[in-house]
């Protein structure tokens, strides 16, 4: 008996070793030789059900089964018997159920390869199998499927059953042939196992659950959920590991999202915000191919700085620019459109230079700094205005009024709440809805919604903050951030900054892999009838990628903690230094542990040792 987390190379060593010395091989077909995309195989009734939006469909059809064999007292009946017990009404429901075991039947890629050795060395493979479907549906299943075979012995067209031992006894008359030279291969330990030992055949059995990628643990009750069935089913272990971390861990994430969008946003146009509306767009248009999208070039600085000739006083401006906790003079000057070299001689004749270091706790009460900003005020209310006009422009052109839905990644909502100010300033009039993975606060005159979580219902917050930075990283976009706009001959384009990473760039590989893998699970997912069957929380869909950024093993750290990450400055996601230097430098490691981007992952490399690290940093944050 083969008990195993994931079928690994040396376990179908093993089996192919055991089967070798046997001419004929007989193969089981559910959970053997073919996988359903659901968890349980009643879930089909559910999806003839929900085709025929018919509730009471699932309990009469498990009923009509039941009771069916009860009142014959055979080993087996048939799909045409079932339906007969339920009444000519249910015809069109028969059909319907064999399209849909149709669809989600797909060959096991895990028992694929024991099939192709014995094909390979020619053995006499033989088919096994406990079923109500018609015999010549399930050979058509298994040619499609790339499955030929020499013999084929259906419970429904023998009238004999596994269980019983007496299905293999018909196999064994029937291909004339002694025990000792077959072998039986399935995962019901009555049917295949002792049901083949009944009659004297040796049997090898396999689990009904196999976890196939180490991604997916279908024995863990918070993974056990239809598309978690899919990706174990379908995943290209081929790829790269950033593909297969897409499709089984980020993939899930946007599904969900585009269908919590869509199913919130009714009949509104929608916006999504570069740059990390790119990935997000591009799966919901090809979810929903039908609905009316626009991707707009959007960030917190293109849309500040065209509000400062509103906001230009001292002790106003900084409340509509982005600062981090230090930043140059340098960094002050570019969050306000300026050029910083345009403004070095006034600098020094303040007193200042372009690289001092300024706190964003403190920096207001520097008399230089004041004096020296309130002398290049005019020059940061006249850049503004332009600014404001050539964005004005660009709303137009975009078509940004009306009722309209945004996206974006969210978190504080200050692009949102820019855009509400804009737009009063610009005349339109504009209904606004944000739509966002997670959303801290509520906004004044305007409406926000959080899929993880939004200011009534914060239970995921702790989790998406403490892996918020490598979050972000999975959404990076080809292109650079969006500068400001410029006018030419009327028509409004937007300015980009370089963008951070170089295609020759790991991350940029990573990460593009990453979304590739993530798309192709959404795309082919969305065209699965499984999909159709339940529709899931945030927490279910977020599961293991939660779990990945809050407590990532070893492995899982190596994936991603040497990366850059750019803010103002650039970091790195998780690469602590050697504990040595912390055990004679213990305020390095705050500093070097207040700069990581993906705390877990720098505690989990600096400590090497499974602990509540979500826990103990949610207590410091506390104290402090």
């Amino acid at each position: 008996m083969y008990q195993f987390d994931f079928l690994r190379q040396q376990d179908r060593e093993r089996i192919i070793s055991q089967i070798a010395p046997y001419s004929y091989v007989s193969f089981d077909i559910f959970d053997t030789l073919l996988k359903r995309d659901v968890i349980k195989p009643t879930d089909v009734f559910r999806l003839v059900g929900n085709h025929f939006n018919d509730g009471s469909f699932f309990k009469k059809r498990i009923d009509a089964e039941h009771f069916l064999r009860k009142e014959t007292g055979r080993e087996e009946i048939t799909l045409d018997e079932i339906y007969n017990k339920l009444g000519s009404k249910y015809r069109s429901y028969k059909d319907q159920e064999l399209k849909i075991e149709q669809a989600i039947l797909h060959k096991n890629l895990v028992v694929y390869p024991i099939y192709q050795y014995c094909k390979e060395h020619n053995k006499t493979i033989i088919i096994t199998s406990d079923m109500y479907l018609p015999e010549n549906f399930l050979k058509d299943i298994l040619h499609r499927q790339g499955i030929y075979f020499d013999f084929c012995f259906i419970s429904s067209a023998c009238g004999r059953q596994k269980v019983t031992g007496n299905l293999f006894k018909v196999m064994l008359t029937a291909v004339n042939i002694k025990p000792k030279e077959v072998v039986h291969i399935g995962d019901s330990v009555k049917g295949d196992y002792l049901g083949a030992r009944k009659q004297g055949i040796h049997s090898i059995l396999i689990p009904k659950i196999i976890n196939r990628t180490p991604w997916i643990n279908l024995k863990d009750k918070m993974q056990k959920n239809s598309f978690n069935v899919f990706i174990n089913n379908h995943l290209d272990l081929q790829q790269n590991r950033y593909y297969q971390f897409g499709y089984a861990y980020y993939g899930p994430v946007l599904y969900g999202f585009v269908k919590w969008l869509h199913d919130s946003v009714g009949q509104k146009k929608i916006f999504f915000f570069a740059r990390d509306g790119y990935i997000v767009k591009k799966v919901y248009d090809a979810v929903y191919p039908n609905s009316t999208t626009e991707y707009v070039y959007l960030s917190r600085h293109s849309l500040s700085v065209p509000l400062l000739w509103k906001h230009s006083s001292w002790d106003e401006f900084s409340r509509y620019i982005t600062l981090t906790r230090f930043f140059s003079l340098r960094t002050l000057l570019k969050r306000l459109g300026l050029r910083p070299e345009a403004y070095e001689q006034q600098v020094q004749q303040n007193r200042l230079s372009l690289g001092i270091s300024l706190q964003e706790k403190d920096f207001l009460q520097n008399a230089n700094l004041k004096k020296f900003y309130l002398q290049i005020q005019d020059d940061i209310i006249r850049n503004s205005k332009a600014e404001f006009d050539a964005l004005a422009a660009y709303f137009k052109q975009k078509n940004f009024h009306g009722d309209i839905a945004v996206v974006d990644i969210g978190w504080n909502g200050s692009m949102q709440r820019y855009l509400v100010e804009l737009m009063a300033l610009v005349g339109e009039s504009v209904h606004m809805d944000g739509y966002y993975f997670g959303m801290r606060k509520k906004l004044e005159h305007t409406q926000v919604h959080g899929y993880f979580y939004e200011p009534d219902h914060m239970d995921l917050e702790p989790q998406v903050s403490f892996m918020q930075g490598l979050f972000e990283s999975f959404f990076l976009s080809r292109e650079g951030s969006t500068k400001r706009y410029e006018l030419c001959n009327q028509i409004a384009r937007p300015v980009l900054y370089q963008p951070e990473y170089h295609e020759h760039d790991i991350e940029y590989q990573a990460f593009q892999s990453i979304q590739q893998g993530a798309s192709a699970f959404c795309e082919k997912y969305v065209a699965s009838i499984a999909s159709k069957l339940k529709k899931y929380p945030a927490k279910s869909y977020a599961y293991n990628l939660l779990r990945f950024g809050t407590e990532p093993r070893m492995t899982d750290v190596a994936l991603f903690g040497d990366f850059r990450f750019y803010d103002t400055n650039v970091v790195y996601l998780a690469k602590p230094d050697k504990m040595s230097v912390y055990i004679h430098h213990p305020k390095q490691l705050v500093r070097d542990f207040s700069y990581a981007v993906w705390k877990a992952g720098f505690l989990k490399r600096c400590f090497r040792i499974k602990a509540p690290y979500m826990k103990f940093y949610t207590f410091l944050k506390k104290l402090h």
